[in-house]
């Protein structure tokens, strides 16, 4: 039935978040951060179970990924491997998702500046301090 596949309304939670996965600065010299990261976390998200879709929050402060997962054990795996792990220095939080938080933000010019100005200093081959 469509208006159940496309609802948040599940028998079971499938959808997970977790935080602290990057930080946006650290795109600026690598056009590819975010496709390698992606495919890096649906690498070792399929070994929990199948996964529906994958979405990096790139802009996001708080270095959000959202996973949906064929299965609610899946997610259940999901939440409770990743959460309260260290990743890249940082410890992650994850969860389940409301299915209201809208983790979308918009890139800010200052934002903006700043990772053309160290991509263009990483293409000429400087250091920015």
């Amino acid at each position: 039935n469509q208006a159940q596949e496309l609802s948040w309304d599940e028998k079971e939670k499938k959808h997970v978040i977790i935080k602290n996965m990057f930080h946006p600065s650290e795109s600026y010299s690598d056009p590819d951060f975010y496709q390698v990261l992606e495919t890096e976390i649906l690498e070792e998200a399929v070994k929990l179970g199948a996964v529906h879709t994958l979405k990096v929050f790139e802009h996001n402060p708080e270095g959000v990924v959202a996973i949906k997962f064929e299965t609610g054990r899946a997610a259940e795996k999901c939440v409770n491997l990743m959460n309260g792990r260290f990743f890249g220095g940082r410890q992650l939080e994850c969860f389940y998702y409301d299915g209201f938080t809208n983790f979308h933000v918009e890139e800010s010019e200052e934002s903006k500046l700043v990772r053309e100005k160290m991509w263009t200093a990483h293409l000429e081959g400087q250091q920015i301090s």
